[in-house]
């Protein structure tokens, strides 16, 4: 990949450029989800798709707020130093996309885009924060209690 341009050259080349620079981060965005692949949990899919539907969420909003979630809790579990899921072979094939698509990859690059930014949203949210500590801590308990037993 190129480096991120910088100066008034950089600036011009960011207009220029602009088709480039989606197809990048969303390479970059689609890369990050491949190095956290490992981590991804069933679980913690499941612990999400009923807590955004328990919040009120439907249809894209709350596909957007699952994906959101399997991301931010293999992102945690990744810097807290967890080992990967066993469960990652299960794991949803992310990204998902909207509803009305199989997947995020038959997506048009500007409508992958879109979805990407609208899983960006939703992890920025205080639900996502909340399903995330949820959803982690009983992984965390699940695998404290099998480890005893």
């Amino acid at each position: 990949m190129l480096p991120p341009p910088s100066g008034v050259r950089g600036a011009l080349s960011i207009a220029r450029d602009a088709s480039l620079r989606r197809v990048r981060i969303t390479v970059e965005i689609l890369d990050g989800y491949a190095t956290l692949r490992p981590w991804m949990s069933a679980s913690v899919a499941a612990h999400a798709q009923d807590a955004a539907q328990q919040g009120g969420l439907l249809g894209d909003q709350q596909t957007a707020m699952v994906e959101a979630v399997v991301i931010g809790a293999a992102l945690a579990s990744r810097l807290d130093g967890a080992p990967p899921s066993g469960e990652a072979s299960e794991a949803i094939a992310l990204p998902l996309g909207p509803s009305r698509d199989s997947a995020a990859g038959d997506l048009g690059a500007a409508d992958q885009v879109t979805w990407l930014a609208q899983v960006a949203r939703a992890i920025e949210s205080p639900m996502a924060a909340k399903i995330i500590t949820q959803a982690t801590s009983e992984a965390l308990s699940l695998d404290t209690q099998s480890s005893e037993g």
